[in-house]
């Protein structure tokens, strides 16, 4: 890959991540000034983030139609085009997404670590507190729309063009991570943005995958930590769902993975046939 090429995907890498703190400085700024709300603020910076990031940037970078599939994760192996995820995998990314949030949130429970890190109790209260509605559409629909759009849609898509895919999904995860701003929260964001990447990947690059997987993840987590009825069945019932869902987390993904590359090894086009 050229120079130009470089500094083209790093453009559209590092530029919107910027641009996302920016904007949110600016709206926190103005809506202080105006005295909002911190829901009504937390919804105005989801949409105007989510409407100039996909403008600015999204829209324009897929735009430009790459001549060649890049290789997948392991030699040999290519990842599909986008358009050809079949209908019923999307049912897998659901469940993966739902088995990945109740998974890791038991383990981390097994091994004690909200004990263990003491501000995730603080930065979780601050999270699920509110009204339900609003927690619904910030949690669930905007930050899904909006962190996928912003990490894997631009910040993960044009690194991986320049690190490789691997490397890319490891430091884009970190990243993913890191803005959590909670050592738990930032495991936690890490090993999910292991799995959306992984999604991202075997769609063919298609965005409403993770998107998906995304939502139905902090669905879950919102959903057992507001409704008393669920919190119940998940300590009646913990040592059983945290095995349960880790296999079905592993089974849902070793089919998506199966069916996206098949069991046989595919051989990149040679430098003849592009």
């Amino acid at each position: 890959m050229n120079r130009g090429m470089v500094k083209f995907h790093l453009f559209y890498a590092i530029a919107p991540v910027l641009a996302y703190y920016a904007i949110t400085m600016l709206v926190v700024f103005v809506c202080g000034r105006l005295s909002v709300d911190n829901a009504t603020l937390n919804i105005i910076n989801i949409l105007i983030n989510l409407f100039l990031l996909y403008v600015m940037f999204y829209r324009p970078y897929q735009r430009i139609q790459l001549k060649d599939r890049m290789p997948g994760l392991l030699p040999g192996r290519q990842v599909p085009a986008a358009g050809e995820f079949p209908v019923w995998t999307y049912g897998l990314v659901l469940l993966a997404g739902i088995s990945a949030s109740i998974a890791l949130n038991n383990w981390f429970i097994l091994f004690r670590l909200p004990e263990k890190i003491t501000t995730y109790r603080e930065v979780a209260q601050s999270i699920y507190r509110g009204n339900i509605v609003v927690l619904f559409f910030r949690a669930v629909i905007g930050a899904a729309l909006v962190e996928e759009l912003l990490m894997r849609g631009l910040f993960y898509n044009g690194l991986s063009q320049v690190t490789g895919r691997l490397a890319g999904m490891l430091f884009s995860s970190m990243v993913f991570g890191v803005i959590h701003g909670n050592l738990l929260q930032g495991i936690y964001a890490f090993l999910l943005g292991v799995l959306f990447c992984f999604l991202y990947d075997m769609s063919g690059r298609d965005l409403k995958v993770p998107i998906l997987a995304h939502m139905s993840a902090n669905l879950a987590s919102v959903l057992a930590t507001m409704i008393p009825a669920i919190a119940r069945l998940r300590v009646s019932y913990f040592t059983i769902q945290t095995i349960v869902f880790t296999a079905l987390l592993i089974v849902s993904l070793f089919v998506i993975y199966k069916c996206r590359t098949g069991h046989q090894k595919r051989k990149l086009p040679s430098a003849e046939q592009r």
